[in-house]
């Protein structure tokens, strides 16, 4: 097993809508973060939480806090340089040149479905993970999460409760298999996990505890599956100060904790978080935190089961009265999270048994079965993130994982359209966006490691003149109809380019988001 507390390399495509075909695909580093100190912690500093979601968990052994504020103050405005290009044209593939070019498409993972694509380049993604693995267990997964995963309704029904697969009869082959897996003595399904527990965070399943190993490595070594069930957010959007700067903890945490999991050869299944039914204003951050599961997800193209689409079909969004956890049909006083009927998937535990159930389906038979794609292909990527070829963003909510270090692209300086004199003369990744009618939108960036990569939307002329608004990690903006480029810009700082990894983040605004613009 590769060790948490040593840095992980992973070698990942482009992964993204707009990543290249076929031989014209990059690659890129991605560095994970170190193993985080039991006693140590992120950057920065935000200590008072909103509130504590569930006050009889234990405490974390740190609040995920913001990390650096702003790493540049705007100034007067100063000229710009022009954007220079190499004098070499761009010549982008033509994939129809090439017959299995489709089957090397990134997928994207659209908004609704409950589960995102298995195309052939997934199933070829899932299968490169597998094969990673050695010796682990492919008829055992593990489980990562906070109370929704230790949740007594949660899975463990399918192996000592009562089970009624309603529509689905086909899901019985996946449930048996996985109740022949031993994982340590018992079935995944009734496995109390190392890695799961009440009021926890994703940086709580990195975290070392006494023992100096994490959670997940305990789990992974007591074990040793070929797949993990993850589901965190819920918890995390209460280690800040707002449920914003609670964000960039979380987002590098999941980024760090799936990196974790493919370094091992574990297949991760990432689960979006529910509706807080508890309070409105933390309800409007959950469709950020779910696009930054779904980047993830996308970017590393490992399968998102989409938890809140699949609530939408449960009574008041599948939640408890304390509108946080999960409900649970119940037949004759007695809790049946595992009846897929009309009325017991009117419960949320019911729908999360069910969406996970396929959800290892799936896996099962496009991986453990024979590495066979279920989806076909999706559209092709376009785009190589120069001015002259922006990466077209073809649909919302969009994410595009980069790194600016492999960019030859550095002809955009100083924004003198949005009156900034902060040093971006490092290199840039170019992104266009077509609209017709008007368009709300929000727009992260989540910058690994030391890189200090900044956002800015310019107009129609992708000009420095044409800035309209720049943030060194979020903006929301309205957009007109026509063109608008988003430009991920490489922060100077003494002369050093702080160039690096990054995951950028699109989404439209919801309608009753008060914080969007």
């Amino acid at each position: 097993m590769k060790s948490i507390s040593n840095i992980i390399h992973i070698v990942l495509p482009l992964l993204s809508a707009a990543s290249l075909a076929g031989a014209a695909a990059c690659s890129s580093t991605v560095e994970t973060t170190q193993l985080l100190d039991a006693g140590g912690g992120e950057e920065g500093g935000e200590d008072a939480a909103p509130d504590a979601v569930e006050p009889d968990a234990a405490a974390e052994p740190d609040a995920a806090p913001e990390l650096d504020a702003a790493s540049e103050p705007d100034a007067a405005a100063e000229p710009d340089a022009a954007v220079e290009e190499p004098d070499a044209a761009v010549e982008e593939p033509d994939a129809a040149d090439e017959p299995d070019a489709a089957a090397t498409w990134p997928a994207t993972y659209p908004e609704g479905p409950i589960h995102s694509p298995i195309t052939p380049s997934v199933a070829a993604r899932l299968g490169a993970i597998a094969a990673e693995g050695g010796d682990l267990q492919p008829d055992v997964f593990m489980k990562v999460g906070d109370s929704m995963t230790v949740d007594s309704n949660a899975l463990t029904c399918f192996s000592n409760g009562r089970v009624d697969l309603g529509a689905w009869p086909e899901l019985e082959a996946t449930r048996q298999l996985f109740l022949g897996g031993d994982a340590a003595g018992s079935d995944p399904f009734a496995r109390t996990s190392e890695a799961a527990e009440i009021g926890r965070t994703a940086r709580w399943a990195l975290t070392p505890d006494s023992s100096g190993a994490a959670p997940v490595e305990q789990e992974l070594a007591a074990v040793a599956p070929q797949l993990a069930v993850i589901q965190y957010g819920t918890n995390d959007m209460q280690q800040g100060s707002t449920f914003e700067s609670a964000l960039w903890g979380f987002g590098e945490s999941a980024m760090a904790l799936v990196d974790w999991h493919i370094a091992q050869g574990v297949i991760p299944l990432l689960l979006t978080i529910p509706s807080r039914g508890d309070r409105a204003d933390a309800d409007a951050w959950v469709p950020v935190y779910n696009a930054t599961l779904r980047g993830i997800a996308q970017t590393r193209q490992i399968p998102l089961i989409d938890l809140h689409a699949a609530l939408e079909g449960a009574d008041s969004g599948g939640l408890a009265g304390d509108g946080i956890h999960l409900s649970t049909w119940r037949d004759g006083g007695v809790s049946r999270g595992c009846v897929f009927t009309d009325a017991g998937l009117a419960a949320g535990n019911n729908q999360r048994n069910l969406a996970i159930l396929q959800g290892l389906d799936r896996v099962r038979a496009a991986v453990i079965e024979g590495d066979q794609a279920l989806d076909p292909p999706g559209a092709a990527p376009v785009g190589d993130g120069s001015p002259r070829a922006p990466v077209e963003i073809q649909r919302l909510p969009f994410a595009d994982q980069r790194d600016t270090r492999a960019s030859i692209w550095s002809g955009l300086d100083r924004y003198t359209g949005c009156n900034s004199n902060a040093d971006e003369s490092g290199p840039e990744v170019f992104y266009r966006l077509t609209t017709d009618t008007p368009l709300r939108v929000r727009a992260l960036v989540f910058a690994r490691g030391d890189a200090d990569i900044d956002l800015h939307l310019l107009d129609d002329t992708a000009t420095a003149e044409g800035c309209v608004t720049r943030a060194h990690r979020t903006f929301t903006a309205t957009l007109a109809p026509g063109t608008w480029h988003f430009v991920l810009d490489t922060f100077v700082s003494g002369g050093q380019a702080l160039a690096g990894e990054y995951l950028f983040v699109l989404l439209p605004c919801a309608d009753d988001d008060l914080a969007c613009e």
